[in-house]
């Protein structure tokens, strides 16, 4: 047991002598790792140029500043307008005054509502390669009671809402 306590003894010290006996400075660790933080800085600096457009496009025609933004359509429709193959990022304005980023690779879903004087929703919509706005007519009763002289009878009220497409813009 004795001749088993030795070698356990000195491996116990050597692991608390050895860390004191290597010193390593800031200045080393900067020098190890100076070729990783070269690799790392340049590969952020493509990632940056690579990304460095704006997520909104300028307005203005011909702009300098406008991140690769092309203008797809402009106008006034519920028709569903494709989007070709090739695009990352959709900007759409609608007849609502609003504009919506829209990555291509989004689920289909609705992006803008209008309440319409029925109670129910027109929609904006993104259907994975489309985009379309949409028009509704709704014709709601109004039932009039009669009284003894009249008969009941009913009316009906239409409600039209639109909301349509102004301008898309791809990027």
């Amino acid at each position: 047991m004795k001749k088993l306590k030795l070698p356990i003894i000195a491996v116990v010290m050597m692991g608390f002598t050895l860390p004191s006996v290597a010193k390593v400075t800031l200045d080393d660790v900067y020098k190890a790792d100076a070729q990783d933080r070269a690799d790392d800085l340049a590969r952020n600096a493509d990632f940056i140029a690579r990304h460095n457009s704006p997520l909104t496009p300028n307005q203005n025609p011909g702009a300098s500043d406008d991140g690769g933004w092309k203008t797809l359509y402009t106008g006034n429709t519920v028709s569903p307008i494709t989007i070709p193959s090739g695009v990352a990022n959709l900007y759409v304005t609608t007849t609502t005054g609003q504009s919506y980023f829209i990555p291509v690779v989004a689920p289909p879903s609705n992006f803008a509502s209008i309440k319409g004087g029925w109670g129910g929703y027109v929609y904006a919509r993104w259907t994975g390669h489309q985009i379309k706005g949409e028009s509704k007519t709704v014709q709601t009763p109004h039932f009039h009671f009669g009284d003894r002289h009249h008969n009941s009878y009913t009316t009906y009220d239409t409600h039209t809402q639109r909301i349509g497409i102004t301008r898309i813009m791809t990027q």
